[in-house]
């Protein structure tokens, strides 16, 4: 009877197990891999612009967007719409390809007429009542983890610049 007794207490106690025996039987769970950190917001020019002796590339937005990494860091020259609500938003597009574009960041001296295409005496603030395109020459800065402006083009010139008004609505 004893021998039951003992033998019942072992059968129902559960047994306890160090910590090495824990982990034979319990997987390694691997940690979640770390997002990448986001970048700083644009908020003022990262390179230093064009100079005469950099080479600079002839494309155009839609490559550039499709590719950007092939773009990066070099000097570029595209032809685009400049379109802006003439308080905070600006953006460079090719009407040919998307809705999306580029950041544009004016860094020289060059970009005045660009100024004053877009603020013109009697006007309403922005783009809307006109079409301003040109030829925009500058540095395109790519930043894949940024949460906002990751496709910049730091401007450095500005050239055949047109204005055309549009028909009122």
């Amino acid at each position: 009877m004893m021998l039951a007794v003992i033998w019942s207490w072992l059968y129902f106690v559960p047994s306890s197990l160090s910590p090495s025996e824990l982990n034979l039987y319990q997987p390694n769970p691997k940690p979640p891999p770390e997002p990448a950190a986001p970048e700083e917001d644009y908020s003022q020019a990262r390179r230093k612009p064009c100079k005469a002796a950099e080479p600079v590339i002839a494309t155009t937005i839609c490559k550039v967007l499709r590719t950007p990494e092939v773009f990066a860091d070099k000097c570029i020259r595209v032809p685009a719409r400049f379109l802006t609500d003439g308080i905070e938003h600006s953006v460079l597009i090719d009407e040919s390809c998307s809705k999306m574009g580029l950041e544009p960041w004016a860094t020289e001296k060059e970009t005045e007429k660009l100024d004053e295409a877009i603020v013109q005496p009697g006007k309403g603030p922005g783009t809307f009542d006109r079409r301003i395109t040109a030829r925009f020459t500058g540095r395109f800065v790519w930043r894949p983890n940024a949460t906002r402006d990751s496709r910049v083009l730091e401007i450095s010139a500005v050239s055949d610049l047109k204005i055309q008004e549009l028909p009122q609505k």
